[in-house]
């Protein structure tokens, strides 16, 4: 007869259920549980400073529930159209979909908002909320800013607006109220949310890149297949298959 689970506390306490002890926790330990809340593909702690979501596109599957979580956090309808981070999807030579949105640009390198024709600019970074924040009521829509950004995160929605939808980080509010729901739903970890400065130095600039680029170097990394040999091959007629096999 096995011996039932002991469930105990590192407090010293013993439960009989994985409910009980989860609500020990939370009332006696809170600051335990916000340290173990999980943040994508990793535990990670809630980032104090300035953070983005970061994307894993190997891991990327293309399932598209970031986009659907996106656009319901923001305006309550699954409407991937309306979502401020986008999936993409390549042909390399096999399916592969690759992420796209904001990097929370460092102050150098924020050409969206040095693109805006307006003073001051209807796109910026909130230094107090940490984040991207666009002025509805000033945006003119003109695509100044999205022909500038790089990475091809800025996106315009004429059914809700002129004003252009960029990652905010879930605090569609700007009361500092940071929650990417993309990283919480992802389901193959390919998304997680961490701190600029994580590996020392600022790790978005290796992520500050298009679609097409980031497309370019996975299939670099694929072992060489080309276009052809797996979605076009080649028609090779029977007398010479036959003549090869001998």
């Amino acid at each position: 007869m096995s011996t039932p689970l002991a469930l105990a506390c590192p407090c010293g306490r013993k439960f009989d259920s994985l409910e009980d002890l989860r609500i020990h926790l939370e009332n006696e330990h809170p600051s335990a549980v916000e340290a173990m809340q999980v943040w994508g593909r990793e535990i990670y702690p809630r980032p104090k400073g300035e953070a983005f979501v970061d994307a894993d596109v190997m891991k990327c599957s293309g399932c598209g529930l970031c986009e659907e979580a996106c656009s319901m956090g923001h305006f309550g309808v699954i409407n991937k159209e309306l979502a401020r981070i986008h999936v993409r999807n390549f042909l390399l030579p096999i399916p592969k979909a690759v992420v796209v949105t904001c990097c929370q640009c460092q102050d150098e390198e924020r050409v969206c908002e040095r693109a805006c024709p307006l003073t001051p600019p209807a796109i910026r970074f909130d230094q107090k909320t940490l984040h991207m924040v666009v002025d509805t009521e000033a945006c003119t829509g003109c695509l100044a800013c999205q022909q500038a950004c790089a990475t091809e995160a800025i996106h315009f929605a004429p059914e809700v607006g002129d004003a252009a939808l960029v990652c905010d980080l879930c605090d569609k509010d700007n009361k500092g109220e940071r929650d990417p729901q993309c990283a919480r739903i992802c389901p193959t970890g390919a998304l997680y949310y961490h701190n600029q400065m994580e590996r020392i130095r600022p790790i978005r600039d290796s992520f500050r890149k298009s679609a097409d680029f980031k497309a370019n170097m996975i299939a670099k990394r694929l072992y060489p297949l080309t276009r052809d040999s797996i979605a076009y091959p080649p028609w090779v007629p029977t007398s010479k298959r036959e003549a090869g096999n001998k």
